[in-house]
């Protein structure tokens, strides 16, 4: 058994979210916090949530994996399996089209 990697094209969080508030038409943060900032509000918002019950905004987890680079060579999968990268764009509009489908943006 072969192992692929398979990423698509790069993009930082903050185009990401960028180009989700364009697909939705809403206005998106132009830059990202600091990640110390991150998470600081993740921790606190544990905290906050131990007290209140609800479900917190942030993790520490989630802070983190927004702060990371990371990098994913799909150049193997590319080759071996013809595996096609989907541009971002276009995984966002299909993820928009179904959410609206399923009822899940209002």
């Amino acid at each position: 058994g072969e192992k692929y990697l398979l990423g698509g094209e790069y993009a930082t969080f903050v185009e990401v979210v960028g180009l989700a508030g364009e697909v939705l038409n809403k206005r998106a943060p132009a830059k990202a916090a600091p990640s110390w900032i991150m998470n600081l509000w993740a921790y606190l918002n544990i905290a906050l949530a131990a007290v209140s019950g609800r479900e917190p905004d942030i993790s520490p987890e989630s802070a983190a994996m927004v702060s990371y680079t990371i990098d994913c060579d799909s150049a193997k999968a590319q080759r071996e399996l013809n595996y096609q990268i989907t541009p971002i764009r276009v995984l966002m509009e299909h993820t928009v089209e179904w959410m609206n489908r399923k009822g899940l943006l209002s």
